[in-house]
């Protein structure tokens, strides 16, 4: 059998922030990498991703070139609301979302993540609905709700998750997941947090990663 590997993402600074401002989802996916290597499995982070349109995705393949002779699973954090688990993603990108270049689709680049799919095709979460509901009420039962989304919105956080799900629907990855947190996390938080779904998804749930 191949050898697990898990992928862990954040994202760089919107477009409204100050040069030097840090996406607090990469921090989060850096500490969250940190917990899957002291559990001697096999990981990869990647964050800053810059947020340009086409840069998720050209990650994505990346990745799963350099990771081809191993199962992947891909752990995505965006910065948002709340504590929300993006359970399906739409083909079409918010024509009024300029990325840190200034291009907004439909105008500078294509309206769409994937321009060989229909424009309202949608891709769902890999994970069963049961294996979601245990998922929230482990996270849940330590202090740490997560809703269920069904608009990831049509920014880059929508395209990293289109991607990902679409990547295990054509059988490339072996399982994917988008999470969204509090823009603001404190240190403890965040350490918490990310102790926290590394526990539940790797030590509880040997078949999730």
């Amino acid at each position: 059998m191949k050898e697990r590997v898990v992928i862990v993402s954040g994202f760089g600074a919107f477009r409204d922030c100050r040069h030097d401002d840090e996406n607090p989802s990469t921090p989060l996916a850096r500490q969250f990498a940190a917990e899957v290597a002291t559990r001697n499995i096999r990981c990869d982070c990647v964050a800053p991703v810059a947020v340009n349109w086409g840069e998720v995705e050209q990650v994505i393949a990346t990745q799963i070139e350099r990771h081809r002779d191993a199962r992947i699973t891909w752990i995505a954090f965006g910065a948002g609301r709340d504590f929300a688990i993006e359970t399906c993603a739409a083909n079409r990108r918010g024509p009024d979302q300029a990325d840190v270049s200034g291009r907004l689709p439909g105008k500078d680049v294509s309206l769409f993540n994937d321009m060989t799919a229909d424009g309202d095709a949608t891709q769902e979460i890999p994970m069963s609905p049961g294996r979601v509901h245990e998922l929230r009420k482990a996270l849940a039962e330590r202090g740490f709700p997560l809703r269920l989304s069904t608009d990831a919105g049509g920014y880059i956080c929508n395209s990293a998750a289109y991607s990902l799900y679409r990547a295990h629907r054509e059988g490339v990855i072996d399982n994917g997941l988008f999470i969204h947190t509090p823009a603001v996390l404190e240190v403890e938080q965040r350490v918490a947090f990310a102790a926290t779904l590394a526990n539940v998804l790797l030590d509880e749930s040997k078949h999730i990663a």
